[in-house]
């Protein structure tokens, strides 16, 4: 078919089998960048979010991928914090997002995440306002910069300790065209709201997302949970997206 091509292997390791598979993959990809090769996802399965992310994930991430991983059944939903905000299967989250939406991965078994019911799918949906967005890439050290959902100028969640710790007036009514399903949605009585505990836990001994509207997670901070952290929402329809051969 005109335009069409095999697929190429573009490397080659040979050692012995389960031993060093996360340094013999950046062995593989590290002559790509010769080739003029662009990095974009690199997508693996379960023995590759395996590994100790020093063997694999912070080179892979030195040298320009982007991360598209799965989890084994006891690694799914929440899997640690660092600065207060939560790593929920592999993306840093509001500490308090819902309880149903951050446990909706947690035991299910590989069927039910290979064919999604309507109900997880609903789950993960609901889900994304509550994910930490990315401020800024990573920088040569691998650090990188997420905001708070709650911030910025087109927050994707309302928060009464957000407004509270940051002296955020009320927000002033605005006319909106109910045709308009953007300005429908963009309206802040369209976006979910963040529950705190009432009455709510003392200034101080808030964490430090709450307490800023960035935080900067530098490689380490995870401790050995850096290797679960991705770039795409997990089940989400971009993740679901990527080629789905390397799972």
């Amino acid at each position: 078919m005109l335009g069409s091509f095999p697929q190429l292997a573009l490397g080659l390791v040979l050692d012995t089998p389960h031993k060093r598979i996360g340094a013999d993959a950046i062995t593989t990809l590290r002559p790509l960048a010769g080739l003029g090769l662009p990095a974009a996802f690199a997508v693996v399965d379960r023995a590759y979010t395996d590994q100790a992310a020093d063997h694999f994930a912070r080179p892979a991430g030195e040298l320009g991928y982007k991360l598209a991983l799965d989890y084994k059944v006891d690694q799914r939903g929440v899997q640690g914090s660092a600065h207060g905000a939560l790593l929920i299967d592999g993306s840093p989250a509001c500490p308090l997002m819902p309880h149903r939406l951050a446990q909706a991965t947690t035991g299910l078994d590989d069927t039910a995440i290979r064919t999604p019911s309507e109900g997880l799918t609903a789950l993960i949906t609901a889900r994304e306002p509550y994910l930490l967005r990315l401020k800024q890439s990573a920088n040569t050290g691998g650090a990188l910069r997420f905001q708070c959902p709650a911030a910025g100028t087109s927050p994707s969640v309302t928060c009464p300790r957000f407004d509270r710790l940051h002296q955020r007036g009320p927000i002033r009514a605005t006319a909106v065209d109910l045709t308009d399903a953007r300005q429908r949605a963009a309206h802040v009585a369209a976006k979910p709201r963040v529950l705190p505990p009432a009455p709510d836990h003392k200034t101080r001994d808030l964490p430090k997302i709450c307490h800023q509207q960035t935080i900067t997670l530098r490689p380490g901070d995870l401790g050995h949970l850096d290797k679960f952290r991705q770039d795409l929402a997990y089940l989400s329809p971009s993740w679901r997206g990527t080629p789905p051969s390397g799972r």
